[in-house]
């Protein structure tokens, strides 16, 4: 049973500069993000950079930032994104953990954190996209308590590197 598994994954990782690359090699987010956590609201920025791996396999590094006018929060997050890409459309779920930063502008405190969601890209031509809807359910662990928030973005995605035929 262990040499059959071992050949499976071995033509799995041999098949893998088979797979078309219909994917540019990197993506850029940048955008509008909203996180709610039972009452507190929070507005800011998002920030990605998303190298794909295949066509529907990327490792995305996520930045976040939040504020109202008593309170903030900080996120980075990473972790593989799967996305099902047409021409026009790209649909994509996500599982990122990584650090949370909380806090009032004299009191931060870290903790860790991770994150699953996901959204959908509009492509306008081959370098841009419109990313009108992401979201994620993220829980942070801070100083002992876990949060449970939901973050809303949307924004432009840029692409680059070439496509594969």
């Amino acid at each position: 049973m262990k040499r059959f598994l071992t050949a499976i994954a071995l033509l799995g990782i041999l098949g893998l500069p088979l797979y078309a690359q219909d994917a540019p090699k990197a993506e850029l987010f940048g955008g509008y993000q909203f996180i709610h956590d039972s009452g507190i609201n929070l507005s800011g920025f998002n920030a990605a950079v998303e190298g794909n791996i295949s066509k529907n396999v990327g490792i995305v590094g996520d930045l976040t930032y939040g504020r109202n006018d008593t309170f903030g929060e900080f996120n980075f997050l990473g972790g593989p994104r799967i996305s099902y890409r047409t021409d026009k459309v790209r649909i994509f779920g996500e599982a990122l953990l990584g650090l949370v930063r909380v806090g009032t502008p004299g009191q931060r405190d870290n903790g860790f954190g991770f994150a699953f969601g996901g959204g959908v890209d509009f492509a306008l031509n081959e370098k841009i996209s419109i990313r009108p809807v992401r979201f994620d359910f993220l829980e942070g662990h801070v100083k002992g308590e876990w949060g449970n928030q939901i973050l809303y973005s949307a924004g432009i995605v840029f692409k680059f590197g070439t496509k594969s035929k």
